[in-house]
Parts: structure tokens; C-alpha cells; sequence
């Protein structure tokens, strides 16, 4: 992960009446990830990092913070989840949903679909998406 990913996350949940440059942007979420990096606590650094005539409030901040910290999480936790059904011609629970797991790599929850399917199961692998495209 690199500042470029935080500066969305950053960008999308600063309040509308804060007005600041891509270079801010960019300076805050390097030492965002910093932090990230380091396990330290977001809303200080976010707080540190803005320009001295932006001030914003507990909440303000916690939003941010939390963008960034599911921003991190995602980049480097599960992206992928195969969900499980058991198939229509089973006689008690035909259709009914049996489970799911989640994988950071696309290759083993594929492995792990075909292995359900050879149970006699129904897979379905999905990606779990952070940014949707905007027009």
C-alpha cells in the first residue's frame, strides 16, 4: 500500500468546507501510513498533519480515521469470499445457504470453490470492492 491509496479515503471524508491542495492530501495520508505502519493512534496524526488554520472536530476526525483504517485493512487483509449453498436436488436443506470464507488470494479461494463444488455444494467466489467508479 502506498500514501496514493489513503488519499481518496482522506479526500472523500474531509469536511466540505475544508478547501486543500492534492500536495496537503498527499502529505497527510504519507503520514497517515506512517501510523498505519506503526499501529499508532489515526486520529492524532490526522489531526498533526493538517495545515495550522484547519481545526476539525472529534467526529470529524474519527470518520477520517476510519476511512483510512478500512482502507488499510482491506489493502492488506481478505479480499475475496466464497459463499456456499447446498444445491437444489438435496433433500433437507435444498438451496439453503451452508456457509462461506474469505481468502486474501484469488487462486486459493478458487481452490477452495472447486473443493465445495466436489462436495456436492454450489460456490460462488466474490470480490469484496472498496472503491466503486464514479462517473
Amino acid at each position: 500500500m502506498d500514501a496514493y491509496s489513503l488519499t481518496y479515503p482522506i479526500m472523500s471524508t474531509m469536511p466540505d468546507n475544508v478547501r486543500l491542495s492534492v500536495w496537503e492530501y498527499k502529505e497527510i495520508a504519507e503520514i497517515v501510513l506512517g501510523d498505519l505502519q506503526k499501529g499508532r493512534d489515526l486520529k492524532n496524526s490526522i489531526s498533526e498533519s493538517l495545515p495550522h488554520n484547519v481545526k476539525l472536530s472529534d467526529f470529524e476526525l474519527g470518520q477520517i480515521a476510519d476511512a483510512c483504517q478500512e482502507t488499510w485493512d482491506r489493502s492488506n487483509g481478505l479480499n475475496f469470499v466464497v459463499k456456499y449453498w447446498f444445491p437444489q436436488d438435496h433433500e433437507r436443506h435444498a438451496g439453503a445457504f451452508a456457509g462461506s470464507a474469505t481468502f486474501e488470494i484469488l487462486a486459493e479461494a478458487i481452490e477452495y470453490k472447486i473443493r465445495q463444488e466436489n462436495s456436492d455444494r454450489v460456490a460462488q467466489v466474490y470480490r469484496l470492492v472498496e472503491f466503486e467508479e464514479v462517473s
